[in-house]
């Protein structure tokens, strides 16, 4: 039996009395967003993809091992400890003699014969890398015997400057995922999509009505830097969300009313890999691009489909780091508005008092809910760029900044508000503006932040069903 709601087989072949096996399959389709099965992972293109699967579902004993390098060095197989060739086992696909940073590689062993388990270690080091020497390795073990535990399990050495993560599904086809990554310099994490649902008492979800890709920027600007994302509660965003959609006006937005069942369903990329998980309206939002999976959750984990671009972890050379234009487009924002505003509340709560909302008059949906505090706001960047128009002089002090720097950010602020795509050059001659206001104000490591995503070249985006989006 595989997942009930989309795929089932029963067969009469074990009865003893039957004169003709009878094989009786059942499909059917999911209402809503795709849901992934543990062996997901070698289902997709740019692996050794589905040959391999069946390959070793065919064999009583087997294992499939994925390592993630989510590090910007690039690991090599060291034959001189462990050797492949050492392993109780048949290669049906061999270990990688490279796994490149941030990417990835399947192997695939069986057993043989009927009796027999499979077993083996490898290790991976740290190859060298400019100035670095090769350095720390990573042990990788698996097994799956025919009588006893089967696990995967993968260590750094000691005092090592990575973390390595193990998830394996236990079972007699045993399928295992090895995550390996540096705390101190953890990949981007990248909301792709995000669409409120109702589940079904079946399982199964049904998609709201109403446009994900409004729903998709909100979500982007609740990240809390650009490796996490952190939400106290659905419900309580999506009907922030709704509100503030509601008040905008905009004929793309979803609807206004949030129904009590809604849960958000998100797609994100953490690497060379996307993962879909649906949180509950009561769950909080944590993701984080420093543990597996962005949650640690292990259906989310196996559930994993591949960045088209970095599919094929032996072929990949190059680490993919670079920002897509969404991504520039809301870093460039939030930095600015991060870094600003608590200069400019103070120009207005001095000018104007704590009573300043009233007397400001912004419209409701430049203003966002901070914490607990009874009252206390704080504006997107379309709301703060208003601001800064008013209070130009006071913000800016003696510095002598023009506040012609305000127009190309402004112009983003616009093509965003309107759901219109931004194009590189609207980005940087934003993100240069935005750098030099941010450095007449002393604040010079928000300049730096801003002045990255000037130089920093457009990267493609990826799309997670496979080739490139326009």
């Amino acid at each position: 039996h595989g997942d009930a709601d989309l795929f089932r087989i029963e067969t009469n072949a074990g009865d003893e009395g039957a004169a003709v096996a009878c094989i009786r399959v059942s499909m059917k389709e999911p209402v809503a967003a795709p849901r992934h099965s543990e062996v997901a992972i070698a289902q997709q293109p740019g692996t050794t993809g589905s040959s391999l699967l069946n390959t070793l579902i065919q064999a009583p004993r087997s294992v499939l091992v994925r390592i993630v390098n989510l590090t910007k060095r690039t690991f090599v197989l060291n034959v001189n400890d462990k050797r492949p060739e050492d392993a109780s086992g048949f290669w049906v696909a061999k270990a990688a003699e490279r796994i490149s940073s941030y990417s990835f590689h399947d192997f695939g062993l069986t057993a043989q014969g009927r009796l027999a388990g499979v077993s083996g270690q490898l290790v991976y080091q740290a190859a060298a890398s400019g100035r670095e020497e090769a350095g720390e390795s990573i042990l990788v073990k698996f097994s799956s015997p025919w009588i006893g535990r089967r696990s995967v399990t993968a260590q750094a050495d000691a005092n090592s400057r990575y973390v390595v993560e193990a998830h394996a599904n236990g079972t007699s086809n045993l399928v295992g995922i090895v995550h390996i990554l540096n705390p101190n310099s953890v990949p981007q994490l990248e909301v792709l999509n995000a669409e409120r649902v109702v589940l079904l008492p079946s399982g199964e979800t049904r998609a709201s009505h109403g446009s994900s890709s409004d729903l998709t920027r909100q979500v982007q600007l609740q990240m809390t830097s650009p490796h996490e994302l952190n939400m106290p509660s659905v419900h309580a965003f999506l009907g922030q969300a709704a509100s503030r959609t509601s008040v905008s006006g905009s004929s793309t937005s979803f609807s206004g009313s949030v129904d009590a069942g809604s849960s958000l369903a998100l797609t994100f990329r953490i690497g060379p890999e996307i993962f879909f998980q649906i949180f509950k309206p009561n769950e909080p939002v944590k993701l984080s691009a420093a543990m597996p999976g962005g949650t640690g959750v292990a259906a989310t984990i196996f559930g994993a489909v591949e960045n088209s671009r970095q599919a094929g972890a032996a072929q990949s050379t190059a680490p993919q780091q670079l920002l897509s234009r969404v991504e520039r487009a809301v870093h460039c924002q939030r930095i600015l508005t991060e870094a600003l505003w608590p200069k400019v509340r103070h120009v207005l709560i001095t000018n104007l008092g704590q009573n300043w909302q009233v007397q400001v008059n912004l419209p409701r949906a430049n203003l966002w809910s901070q914490g607990e505090a009874a009252g206390e706001v704080e504006p997107d960047a379309e709301g703060l760029l208003k601001l800064l128009r008013r209070y130009w002089e006071q913000v800016v002090s003696d510095s002598g900044a023009s506040n012609e720097l305000l127009r190309p950010i402004e112009t983003l602020a616009l093509q965003w508000a309107e759901q219109a795509d931004a194009s590189d050059e609207v980005i940087g001659a934003a993100a240069v503006a935005a750098a030099a206001m941010l450095r007449a104000c002393g604040l010079e490591a928000a300049a730096g932040d801003e002045e990255k995503l000037c130089t920093q070249p457009p990267r493609g985006e990826a799309s997670p069903f496979g080739g490139d989006m326009p």
